[in-house]
């Protein structure tokens, strides 16, 4: 007999008795025999096989068909006295664990042979088909149960749901009650791996429930990871779920979500730690090379709170829950074909969880509102604030020597979150041993670079380039009204907006630069064409999250190429292009901190957009005193010597010829000397620099080279 598709069953012929006791029931007392076909069909020819008709004569002969099934029936059902091993042994443990009744083993037995013999899962479809049965009245024909019996354990409200360890599916989003022929039923679904492990496997059930449910070490104190800077929120966190475990209150839960890398795990880890939790984690996969899907997780959920429902101070971490709200999965009809939406579904889990539960997330994007509104508690964790980086970085580089003034300039990076920090300590510590630790700031740099490369955030700030100059002063700017009048208003009111308008090069990103240093603020720095977005409204989202973080985190907002958003609006051909605009005014006038824009064409503004600006700071060219000073700096940096009085008063005529002379054009000529061949070696070959810099500017004047 031929049974190399009809079974993937491979523990012996107990197993394949009670498959075949199953499937002649099916067909003789559930009259699936009608549904079998006189054509020679593989599918049709291993039922057949299976439980030992001609596949020639079964589609046309049923008084054969009958008397076959029934002297089968009664041949098997005189070997299957009992449950065959290992599936009775390990139904009986996992019923042990999650104390489930006989008549609940024996239905999980039916299915779990249902997803591991083929032939008898054909036979029952073939059934359900012919004889319309419903999933209830297979599983009570195969079984030779009462329906009555088997309906609670077959509810959406049953252990075995409630446990997702079973469910069944509806086809087509439609609530059928009965299944026909042109549904592809009946499509029962076990916990990812436990058909496997009840069947096949040597592993326990100890073993099993593991893969899902997994022990969280607590964080010890004393790391980089202090998280002092939300000590307060993460202490709200705590306590709310200390009431929880003592008080017994069903349905907690406590959202953490935030872009990668601020340590939200990690916090939980910590708030573990210091209240004694005992602290477990829902599993992101089954084995090494198997990752469970979001719904499955979502059922593995269900097991875990199971699993804890009587351990006391246990508390459940669901991390990477991105997936798991995909309303791919969370829209689809209820799983134990009520017709009840998905959605209901998953609010009933937020609704009556046992233990509490602690969910993590990157992004709060996939979540519906009326998931949300069910958390308890929200908390949105982001990069820790400049001081606090600060720490972190020297309690990770402790011991390495790092000069200060790295650390310094390195906290002073919004995108250093505390993985990324802990990702370079360990580096750090490593190369230490193996290189000259006078080199490590150099290749922390270069790391850093390769990892903004990968991982780029739209939280970070754009990196420029060093200044050449190494210097910056408010005299090297030339503004209107004064910038030291404004930066004194600026301190003392904590608020305000300044548009910085004047051509490329005058030192308005250096201002908002030197705004948040002089304020001991971080900087929010944001280009508009790293907030432009193709897909409509995500622009007006991005708006948003900068005022947001801005807001949050108290710091400078400097918006740099500021025209593309408020440009004169009567000229506007697309509606997104104004609700950009009108998006980024609605967040200007509820700002309440230190908002800086900078646009090179100020003469395309919208006048009415201009009138929000409390300060309208205009950067001119340098005048020639600015120049000249400016000048002799560059001289100095470069360790040539000024010229004696008559060549200075050359070089001064010279100099004030060049009316359009931006800070820029001197950082220019600065970095070009370090990488020609020829470096300039005099003070003359230096202003002949700036004249060709000079000359490249629209409208410029023509002065000959050399000419006095």
């Amino acid at each position: 007999m031929t049974q190399n598709r009809a079974t993937t069953v491979e523990s012996g012929n107990d197993l394949l008795d009670l498959a075949r006791l199953w499937a002649c029931r099916l067909l003789l007392n559930g009259r699936g025999y009608r549904g079998l076909d006189e054509r020679n069909c593989r599918m049709n020819d291993d039922m057949c096989l299976f439980v030992g008709l001609d596949p020639q004569r079964a589609g046309t002969d049923r008084p054969y068909v009958r008397r076959h099934l029934q002297q089968s029936l009664k041949q098997v059902s005189t070997r299957v006295t009992s449950w065959p091993s290992p599936l009775g042994e390990r139904l009986a443990e996992l019923g042990h664990h999650l104390s489930l009744t006989s008549t609940e083993q024996e239905l999980l037995g039916l299915v779990t042979m249902l997803s591991a013999c083929e032939a008898l899962r054909d036979i029952a479809k073939t059934t359900a088909q012919a004889a319309h049965c419903d999933h209830l009245a297979l599983a009570a024909i195969a079984l030779d149960r009462d329906p009555a019996d088997l309906a609670p354990i077959l509810s959406s409200q049953s252990r075995l749901a409630r446990a997702g360890l079973l469910r069944m599916h509806t086809q087509r989003g439609f609530p059928h009650r009965s299944i026909s022929e042109d549904l592809d039923v009946p499509s029962w679904t076990l916990l990812d791996g436990l058909a496997t492990a009840l069947t096949v496997s040597t592993e326990s059930i100890d073993g099993l429930l593991g893969r899902y449910l997994q022990p969280v070490e607590p964080a010890q104190p004393g790391n980089a990871l202090e998280f002092d800077f939300c000590a307060e929120v993460a202490g709200h966190v705590g306590a709310l779920v200390d009431h929880a475990l003592a008080s017994g209150e069903p349905g907690v839960n406590v959202l953490i979500h935030g872009i990668p890398g601020v340590g939200k795990t990690e916090l939980v880890r910590m708030q573990a730690g210091r209240r004694g939790w005992d602290l477990y984690s829902v599993s992101a996969c089954d084995t090494v090379e198997h990752s469970l899907t979001g719904m499955q997780r979502f059922h593995a959920y269900q097991l875990c709170q199971f699993l804890l429902a009587g351990r006391e101070d246990s508390v459940l971490m669901f991390d990477e829950i991105e997936d798991v709200f995909d309303p791919r999965f969370t829209c689809q009809p209820d799983r134990f074909g009520g017709g009840t939406a998905g959605k209901a579904w998953t609010n009933r889990l937020l609704e009556t969880n046992v233990r509490p539960v602690i969910w993590i997330s990157n992004s709060t994007d996939a979540l519906d509102p009326a998931y949300l509104r069910r958390f308890d508690y929200i908390l949105r964790l982001d990069t820790p604030p400049r001081e606090s980086r600060r720490r972190m970085l020297t309690t990770a580089l402790n011991g390495l020597a790092i000069p200060s003034e790295w650390i310094d300039a390195r906290a002073g990076e919004a995108d250093m979150t505390p993985a990324r920090i802990a990702q370079i300590g360990r580096l750090a510590q490593r190369l230490s041993e193996v290189i000259d630790r006078r080199e490590l700031p150099t290749v922390l740099d270069q790391q850093l670079a390769q990892q903004r490369t990968v991982q780029p955030t739209r939280r970070s700030n754009p990196q420029r380039r060093g200044n050449p100059l190494d210097v910056y002063a408010l005299d090297y700017v030339n503004t209107s009204p004064s910038v030291a009048s404004l930066l004194r208003g600026l301190a003392r009111n904590g608020a305000g907006s300044v548009l910085m308008h004047g051509p490329p090069g005058t030192g308005k990103t250096a201002f908002a630069e030197h705004v948040a240093e002089q304020l001991e603020r971080e900087l929010v720095s944001r280009s508009a064409s790293g907030l432009l977005d193709k897909y409509v409204g995500e622009t007006e989202r991005a708006l948003a999250e900068m005022f947001d973080t801005a807001a949050r985190d108290n710091a400078v907002l400097l918006l740099d190429e500021a025209d593309n958003f408020l440009t004169d609006r009567s000229g506007a051909q697309h509606r997104w292009e104004l609700t950009e605009t009108n998006e980024l005014l609605v967040q200007m006038e509820r700002f309440g901190g230190i908002f800086l824009c900078a646009t090179n064409l100020v003469e395309a503004l919208d006048p009415a957009v201009m009138r929000r600006f409390d300060v309208k700071l205009e950067f001119d060219y340098l005048d020639a005193s600015q120049a000249w000073a400016l000048f002799e700096h560059l001289l100095d940096r470069n360790e040539l010597e000024r010229p004696d009085a008559a060549g200075a008063q050359a070089l001064h005529r010279r100099m004030a010829a060049l009316d359009r002379l931006t800070p820029g054009d001197f950082v220019a000529v600065a970095r070009g000397n370090t990488l020609l061949e020829e470096s300039a070696g005099s003070a003359e070959e230096f202003i002949e620099r700036l004249e060709a810099e000079h000359r490249m500017k629209p409208g410029a004047r023509r002065a000959r080279p050399g000419f006095v």
